[in-house]
């Protein structure tokens, strides 16, 4: 009896001496972990996996999509030392997109091209029909059709598009921001990335609004007051974000409420130091262009146009054709090489 008592008890002291410690250790050794995650995660270039904002409530998860465009960015980089032209598109934007391929077809730019798609059949459409340029579908991103400016489906896509390029930015890729939306009649990039060496972002102003910027035309190096001045944009947008949850895709909002006016506010106040490059209206046209005089017209000698300053992709692509700034015909597909000769300038 006695023995037995000395076999049970023996075990029982070896787990409390040793197993118990042992459970405590790693407890212990789990929290010292999630600590350190915790720490490294709010470090500004530590963690491209995710994001922490200054509210530290709100967390960005970046899933598979936005690691997708940063891997394609890289792979972008990787093969041409040199900047990613990054855009945002959903169906409703195809025949755009075709129409800007075709203007741009012989400036040598498409294998620097990176379209980010809301759906994978622009994605595979884009892949057969230009084979040159890259694109890679955004999860999360349910819109399709046109998407009004102002409108609670057009700001979701943008909450969508200024994370990725947030993603891209931590990634140190010098980035292009450009809408399809827009007559290129000369490559802009030689002049744009020349300008931008001693800066951290170029800018254009908005026709008739003082202190706003347009938000589809920025050229962004991957320094640390970019990162943190686009960072801050993301929180703010990642908030309206949640106001914005409930609301239809068509639901008109404030003017106030988008990504324009809260990158405007952050580059006009210098926020964190940025430096910014404000470029001229007379090289980098937007949409007011078309209501100008001719007499005006005449005295500019624009390299890019931007076709805004209209509601509507039809009101647009009707603009674009009335002007000869359309470059595919009637099958949405194949280019008007005619036409593309006429306005484009080496």
């Amino acid at each position: 009896m006695r023995m037995m008592k000395k076999f049970v008890l023996v075990p029982l002291v070896f787990t409390i001496a040793v197993v118990c410690p042992l459970l405590i250790y790693f407890k212990a050794d789990r929290s010292v972990t999630s600590n350190d995650n915790e720490m490294k995660r709010d470090s500004l270039h530590g963690n491209t996996n995710i994001i922490i904002e200054s509210n530290p409530e709100t967390v960005i998860n970046q899933d598979s999509g936005i690691l997708s465009v940063v891997e394609m960015g890289k792979r972008i980089h990787s093969t041409t030392n040199d900047t990613v032209l990054v855009t945002l598109i959903n169906d409703a934007y195809m025949s755009f997109t075709y129409s800007w391929l075709c203007n741009t077809k012989y400036m040598d730019i498409h294998k620097q091209v990176l379209f980010i798609t809301t759906d994978t059949v622009s994605r595979d459409k884009l892949h057969k029909d230009w084979p040159e340029v890259s694109a890679v579908t955004l999860s999360g991103l349910s819109l399709s059709g046109d998407q009004v400016y102002s409108h609670a489906g057009y700001v979701r896509l943008m909450v969508r598009r200024t994370e990725a390029l947030l993603a891209m930015l931590n990634a140190n890729l010098e980035i292009f921001l450009f809408e399809v939306d827009c007559l290129w009649i000369r490559n802009p990039l030689p002049v744009l990335k020349k300008t931008a060496k001693q800066y951290d972002i170029l800018v254009t102003p908005v026709s008739e609004r003082p202190g706003i910027i347009a938000g589809g035309f920025l050229f962004m190096r991957p320094t640390t007051a970019m990162k943190v001045t686009w960072r801050a944009l993301v929180d703010k947008l990642y908030n309206l974000d949640t106001r914005l949850k409930k609301l239809p895709p068509n639901q008109v909002i404030s003017e106030g409420d988008n990504d324009q006016q809260f990158l405007s506010a952050l580059i006009m106040s210098r926020y964190k130091g940025i430096q910014y490059k404000m470029l001229t209206l007379q090289v980098y046209p937007d949409g007011k262009w078309y209501s100008y005089p001719e007499s005006k017209q005449k005295q500019l000698d624009p390299d890019i146009i931007n076709n805004n300053w209209a509601l509507g992709n039809k009101v647009k692509i009707d603009r674009a054709k009335k002007w000869h700034h359309w470059f595919i015909k009637e099958d949405n597909v194949t280019c008007d090489m005619d036409e593309v000769r006429k306005i484009v300038k080496n």
